[in-house]
């Protein structure tokens, strides 16, 4: 498609067609770049459902505890 510039280390390239990311970088830069393994994102998602579930569970404590009937200590 033309010659793009690398916005890392200004090299000049030709691409038969667009970034596919958008981010005009060369073979090199592009290599360094590190991109989080699908395991990685995995866990972080998994551990954001963890967190998710413990929050449900919390208002549920939080609501149950709301929904008792006051008491009060007698007073004499």
């Amino acid at each position: 498609m033309g010659e793009y510039e690398c916005i890392d280390c200004n090299a000049v390239f030709h691409l038969e067609e667009p970034p596919f990311d958008g981010s005009s970088l060369c073979d090199d830069c592009r290599t360094v770049i590190k991109f989080p393994s699908l395991s990685d994102l995995d866990r972080q998602f998994e551990e954001l459902e963890r967190q998710s579930e413990l929050i449900r569970e919390q208002a549920k404590q939080i609501r149950k505890i709301r929904s008792r009937p006051l008491t009060h200590p007698e007073s004499h």
